[in-house]
């Protein structure tokens, strides 16, 4: 007889332990539906954002030297690329009128070269010199050449005249003054010329 009611007691305590459990784990379950409606709805209310605005950003590397910064200013657009000593080394710029330009400087900061775009789509390639004089431009339309001191003194191109006349394309040497003193080409009819001056300004020979 004791027997049979401690085994009537521990089903019974074992069933009430089985229905404690059964309510929890509806509640949990319960629980877990209401935390994931309320997200799934949150994301739909708010979607992720894509596109991080600010005037600067600053790329480091792990000791904090910049290696790159992205900046607005005053409507104006720029990169600037920095070497491992952190010396600023290229810059490309977009400016308010529509050029682009991409400029590269040596480790004293002296500019050395510079790509560029106008808004009506001609290019531009400079190089300079060691002490930032001009040594080569190309153009569209035109190339020259500087000396050592950027004096242009060679010059390839096809708005040169002579008397008057058209002469595309040209060869022109100027002297470290400025002065022409050579100019060989094509005039418009398909003529030759050639011309060339004195120091004096003066043509010393011609032919065409």
């Amino acid at each position: 007889m004791t027997s049979q009611l401690f085994d009537s007691q521990a089903l019974s305590n074992r069933l009430e332990t089985l229905e404690r459990q059964n309510r929890n784990l509806r509640a949990f379950v319960v629980i877990a539906s209401l935390s994931v409606t309320a997200a799934l709805l949150m994301a739909q209310a708010h979607p992720p954002t894509r596109v991080v605005e600010a005037e600067e950003f600053v790329v480091r590397e792990a000791g904090g030297r910049p290696n790159l910064v992205l900046r607005s200013d005053r409507g104006v657009g720029s990169v600037v690329l920095f070497d491992s000593s952190g010396k600023s080394r290229a810059f490309l710029t977009a400016g308010k009128g529509g050029n682009v330009t991409l400029r590269f400087v040596d480790k004293d900061g002296i500019e050395r070269g510079s790509l560029g775009g106008d808004i009506d789509g001609s290019v531009r390639l400079v190089m300079y010199g060691e002490r930032g004089d001009l040594r080569a431009l190309y153009t569209s339309s035109a190339l020259t050449y500087g000396d050592s001191a950027g004096m242009r003194v060679a010059l390839f191109g096809t708005d040169a005249s002579f008397l008057g006349k058209t002469v595309t394309p040209s060869l022109r040497f100027q002297d470290p003054d400025g002065r022409l003193r050579l100019l060989t080409g094509m005039y418009s009819s398909d003529t030759p010329a050639v011309v060339l001056w004195n120091r004096q300004g003066t043509v010393a020979f011609q032919a065409h």
